[in-house]
């Protein structure tokens, strides 16, 4: 069920510990202001054109033919070439507008609808020629308001229109089909009005749905088990149900259920007897699910909606888990693959919308395996780099102590007086030995060194020519960067023990050079040297198999080179580091 990083994770990491953060996006109130000064004014442009082109065809029909009553055609008239020239300069003055700006107002709609009852009344009423100046209002209302605004723009207009009808002078016409023209437009504003009210409440819903679609699932997940669960978690919120169920497939083929509420609450995962929750062979990539149910809808893999004669989830699997009605949707990650139940009743655009949030899902199910990839990788190498710095440190010094107590049996035998000094000496390097193991369990990197690099370093070489009994010179600088003296010293205290132990070393000289981008090391013994005499860079060190793999290790992580001149009589360590811009490897 869960990826490779799932099970290094399980096996432990310095410095990581199971956690979820959860991450909620809230709207500013500055981005929610700009999202309704954008919305506004697209309304507002696109009115303003349909205004004026409607404006002006009116115009134009009153100029070609009056209307009646023809007493009123020179008001109807007037009043409809102030409406175009209004209509004009608020069209230019909007257009000219940037989107982002506070919308003008609301004020033009009330004018409108002044406008509309004016001219209606003007010309006999329900049997006005300019009707569809009714439609025009409820369609800009729902353009700028939605359903709310589809809604009471139709009240409005119902309890206008009726006004204005019955306001006539001889009353509602009553001639040539007056009354059934009256109650046809009634009813052609109600059902034109109650359409606009859908589909407005369609508007708020779709835009609702692609809010919480946009927002990221976004965790620093402490296992996959804590990614399901917050994923679980957000399908809940989306889908406004108590619970979602995730069903997973392990790499023994077993199923089992994982369910998690908005409380973020998990149960799971519950293994399943069942071997097989979904008829995969016609599964597709989401269905639905109705307790004795004849048909199931669902999308093929070419995302087109069928209808088959038979249920896709298992009837044993939805009664374990008390699931009568559902959507179902395929979750296909590098991590996780399995189904989401989602516990509603479901219609045909709950398909489609959890088609869309498996993807979301999938896309943060992969990201937090890559998280958890990156932090076991990390965490591995940091112990790696801590089992160096204890191999060169710590376990060079003990290899060290055990030679100078072999020496001390020997001054018990020989040279009885000289144990004191070199007790002292044992007690001084175990103090200093201890602080430096303290500092590196500590994480401090530079815990206990002197401020000096140039003094650390020179300290460092008297200590371990003490420590080997060899003789050790210093030339050069050496003033190492306190960013990489930790390396340096601990490639010191490496290549000196391997000089000592296998070169078989009495004499060791240590070049260093800081030339402000690069520092330089040559570290050069008297011994027997490595047993492929020659020169060799880092490549032929790789190709070869040998070379100090601390070492090595070291200078790959710093991003520096290395090259050993080696043969019969001794061998060369030369060592250039970058001091500026490290990079790990």
């Amino acid at each position: 069920m869960f990826g490779p990083a799932e099970a290094q994770m399980q096996g432990g990491g310095r410095g990581v510990r199971p956690h979820v953060k959860k991450v909620r996006l809230r709207a500013t109130g500055r981005g929610t202001a700009i999202k309704q000064n954008l919305a506004q004014n697209r309304a507002d442009q696109i009115i303003a054109v349909s205004r004026l082109v409607l404006a002006s065809l009116a115009s134009v029909a009153v100029a070609i033919d009056a209307p009646s009553p023809i007493k009123n055609a020179s008001i109807v008239a007037a009043m409809l070439l102030v409406y175009t020239a209004a209509a004009t300069i608020f069209c230019v003055v909007v257009l000219q507008r940037s989107r982002l700006a506070p919308p003008i107002g609301h004020w033009s709609h009330p004018v409108d609808i002044a406008i509309m009852g004016a001219l209606t009344y003007l010309t006999n009423g329900s049997s006005t020629p300019f009707f569809p100046f009714y439609m025009f209002v409820t369609l800009a209302a729902t353009l700028k308001w939605n359903a709310r605004g589809a809604a009471w723009t139709t009240l409005v207009i119902v309890m206008l229109f009726v006004a204005t009808s019955f306001a006539q002078p001889a009353g509602l016409e009553t001639g040539d089909d007056g009354r059934l023209r009256f109650a046809i437009r009634l009813g052609q504003v109600g059902v034109v009005g109650a359409l606009l009210i859908f589909m407005g409440g369609q508007r708020e819903r779709a835009w609702r749905e692609l809010v919480k679609l946009a927002r990221p699932i976004r965790a620093t997940p402490g296992s996959m088990q804590d990614s399901i669960n917050l994923c679980l978690v957000h399908a809940c919120e989306f889908f406004g149900t108590d619970r979602a169920i995730l069903l997973c497939e392990d790499d023994d083929s077993r199923w089992s259920a994982i369910t998690a509420g908005p409380a973020s609450t998990t149960i799971g995962p519950v293994p399943l007897s069942n071997p097989a929750p979904v008829a995969t062979d016609a599964a597709g990539s989401a269905f639905d699910f109705i307790a004795g149910a004849q048909t199931c809808r669902f999308y093929d893999s070419s995302e087109m909606l069928q209808v088959i004669p038979r249920s896709l989830l298992s009837a044993d699997v939805a009664r374990d888990l008390a699931v009568t009605e559902a959507a179902v949707v395929a979750i296909n990650s590098s991590s996780v693959a399995g189904w989401l139940i989602i516990p509603k009743r479901p219609i045909e655009d709950d398909l489609y919308l959890a088609l869309a949030l498996s993807t979301q899902i999938a896309a943060a199910l992969d990201q937090a395996a890559t998280i958890l990839r990156l932090q076991a990788a990390a965490a591995s190498a940091e112990r790696e780099r801590l089992a160096y710095d204890l191999h060169d440190g710590t376990l060079q010094f003990m290899t060290g102590l055990a030679l100078q107590l072999k020496v001390i049996e020997k001054l018990s035998r020989d040279n009885p007086g000289g144990i004191a000094a070199r007790t002292a000496m044992l007690l001084e390097a175990l103090r200093i030995e201890h602080r430096q193991l303290r500092g590196f369990i500590e994480g401090e990197r530079h815990g206990g060194l002197p401020e000096s690099a140039a003094s650390s370093i020179t300290d460092l070489a008297g200590r371990l020519a003490n420590h080997w009994n060899i003789v050790i010179d210093v030339i050069g600088d050496n003033a190492a960067p306190q960013s990489i003296v930790t390396d340096i010293q601990q490639i010191i205290r490496e290549a000196v023990a391997n000089a000592v132990r296998h070169g078989k070393a009495t004499k060791i000289r240590m070049e260093t050079r800081h030339h402000g981008s690069s520092y330089d090391l040559v570290i050069a013994d008297n011994g027997t040297g490595f047993a492929n005499p020659g020169r060799h860079s880092r490549k032929d060190l790789r190709n070869m198999g040998i070379g100090p793999r601390s070492i090595l290790a070291r200078i790959d992580q710093l991003g520096g080179s290395i090259v050993i001149d080696t043969n019969r009589s001794g061998a060369a360590i030369e060592i250039t580091v970058p001091t500026k811009d490290l990079h790990f490897s």
